[in-house]
């Protein structure tokens, strides 16, 4: 005699398959989501050390010259930093077209500031300003244009070394010999007549979950002394 499932059995075995089936739905889920969190999260750190990389890349180059003309300077070269921007000219401009009337200098300007296109709502954006060349006013910031490099950025702080007095400061003036005399904002005193040996950059972001995220680094500057040209 042949005997079938009773509907009991046929409803148990529904429920215990379905719960099976529950179980691997909400273990794939959240699978999926660990995925993307981690993605999120790599791709913040990823931003981060671009734009550290960036930034240590860039400033490493910087220089002031002395102007071999000094009655009759051309362009201007500065080391302008405070705590939470620089401005800076740099041996680090890269030539990406034939015919191009651009060298290896550009004039620098590294802030926070508002996303430029009103998406990011937590936080600011790291903004670079550069001119691919040496300006007669490197405050003029209407000779280049900005560039996001990271947004939701909590904080910026850099600071620079004195190799001589080996302290650091949340500040940094240096003019080329042919603008000693320009107001900056400061007294001419506080004009400093090399660049600082190191620069320390620190950058705070929110993360994914909301958490602050501090990315640090530090550079060295290879041209200390300024330049005869």
């Amino acid at each position: 005699m042949k005997r079938g499932f009773t509907l009991l059995e046929v409803i148990i075995a529904t429920a215990v398959v379905g719960m099976i089936g529950v179980s691997i739905y909400g273990a794939v889920d959240r699978a999926f989501q660990l995925k993307e969190e981690v993605a999120l999260y790599s791709e913040r750190y990823r931003q981060a050390y671009v734009a550290l990389d960036r930034m240590t890349r860039e400033l490493s180059s910087a220089f002031v010259s002395k102007h071999v003309e000094l009655s009759e300077p051309r362009v201007e070269t500065v080391f302008l930093g405070e705590d939470d921007e620089v401005r800076f000219t740099a041996f680090s401009n890269t030539v990406l077209r034939a015919g191009a009337r651009q060298g290896d200098q550009e004039t620098i300007f590294y802030h926070l500031d508002r996303d430029p296109a009103g998406l990011e709502e937590k936080g600011k954006c790291l903004l670079r300003w550069s001119a691919p060349r040496l300006l007669e006013d490197a405050d003029d910031q209407s000779k280049g244009r900005d560039r996001v490099v990271i947004c939701g950025v909590e904080r910026l702080h850099l600071a620079y070394h004195a190799q001589r007095e080996d302290d650091w400061s949340d500040d940094w003036r240096t003019s080329d010999s042919a603008r000693e005399a320009k107001d900056f904002g400061v007294e001419q005193e506080d004009m400093r007549k090399r660049l600082p040996d190191r620069v320390r950059i620190e950058i705070t972001l929110i993360m994914p979950d909301g958490e602050l995220k501090l990315f640090r680094t530090a550079t060295k500057l290879r041209l200390n002394k300024a330049l005869n040209f």
